[in-house]
């Protein structure tokens, strides 16, 4: 059962300034999506037109979407999924396309043009897939819709900018946003975006940058991984850090590999199959290390054990994709930068 979690942060006494302007950068607060364990994604406020939406901002989608008022099955049984309704909006597609989200989401619709606004940024003609079909996972996450903030002008069936590139084009940021997600001395989290810059109030040490293997994502290569002292992969594994995952997901065999050497079973429980572990096993497990621009940027068990009551098991799951899509536990210990400006991700360790 997943549930919603408002948090809110006091934003009048920000630090981050844009370098071009001088002037505080707009920042969004986010909303985290709970389950009863430790697995989280985020969600933020965007206003379509004149209603107020709560979407996921997935860096590994290129689309921006929600259901139409016509939408039924998948996420649009659900009563908590607010529907697309506007009398502002101009159609671009008299034919509906299917689009992908979240990796394994599905959405088929037509495309409008909108206006939207996140926060204090607003893209008057914006491109929204309005979507007939909606795949369950925006309603497991009791969201609205999706929010793709890939790269600028990533590919995708309707030729449809990003929300994050027209903010761009517009002038109103610098093309760089950055993700931080912390907690309060409660245990309670908070997460927050910050668009056109990095807060360095949350940094410890500076951003090590690597650059971007391909225009179209955020994919950048890792110089290794490991669990423990074990070498799991080497300088060709390629990763994403995907906001819109809550865990870890990679190659088959690595992840294989590194459940194999925490030891965890794979066992199948209300239909899902998970690396079950002892709980008592915890404190003396390894890091799992990523090695990204020669820096070692370390995950303690306690983050990569998924807890349920007295279930434990795995946060590291196997798929049959090249490269890594690092979720939230990753970012919950590092501070990222999503520049594209320079083409590069930046990391640096975190403080809340």
């Amino acid at each position: 059962m997943l549930r919603l979690r408002f948090v809110f942060l006091l934003l009048a006494a920000a630090s981050a300034i844009s370098a071009q302007t001088g002037n505080q950068l707009p920042r969004v607060t986010l909303k985290k999506m709970v389950k009863v364990f430790i697995n989280t994604q985020y969600a933020a406020k965007t206003k379509i037109d004149t209603r107020e939406y709560l979407l996921v901002m997935d860096t590994s989608s290129c689309n921006t979407i929600t259901a139409s008022e016509e939408c039924v099955g998948g996420s649009c049984v659900c009563p908590n999924v607010r529907r697309f309704h506007s009398h502002n909006f101009k159609l671009l597609s008299p034919k509906a396309e299917e689009v992908t989200f979240f990796d394994t989401g599905r959405a088929v619709g037509k495309a409008v043009e909108v206006p939207m606004s996140i926060d204090e940024l607003t893209s008057p003609k914006q491109g929204v897939v309005v979507a007939d079909e909606l795949s369950q996972e925006v309603c497991i996450l009791s969201a609205d819709g999706v929010v793709g903030m890939a790269p600028p002008g990533c590919s995708n069936h309707f030729n449809l900018e990003t929300v994050f590139g027209n903010f761009v084009k517009q002038g109103q940021i610098a093309p760089i946003f950055s993700v931080h997600h912390g907690r309060y001395p409660d245990g309670e989290h908070f997460g927050e975006v910050v668009f056109g810059g990095s807060d360095r109030k949350y940094m410890v040490g500076e951003l090590t940058y690597v650059p971007l293997v391909e225009n179209n994502s955020w994919k950048f290569k890792l110089d290794g991984v490991r669990i423990g002292d074990r070498s799991i992969a080497g300088g060709n594994t390629q990763a994403l850090i995907d906001t819109s995952k809550s865990i870890i997901v990679g190659p088959e065999a690595q992840i294989s590999n590194i459940n194999k050497a925490i030891g965890c079973t794979p066992v199948q429980k209300s239909g899902l199959n998970i690396c079950e572990i002892d709980c008592n096993k915890i404190e003396s497990l390894p890091d799992l290390v990523f090695t990204i621009g020669g820096k070692n940027c370390n995950v303690s068990a306690e983050y990569y054990i998924q807890q349920n009551g007295k279930l434990c098991y795995s946060g590291l799951q196997p798929s049959n994709i090249d490269h890594y899509q690092i979720g939230d536990y990753f970012i919950d210990h590092y501070y990222i930068e999503f520049n594209w400006d320079k083409k590069m991700i930046g990391v640096v360790e975190s403080r809340d």
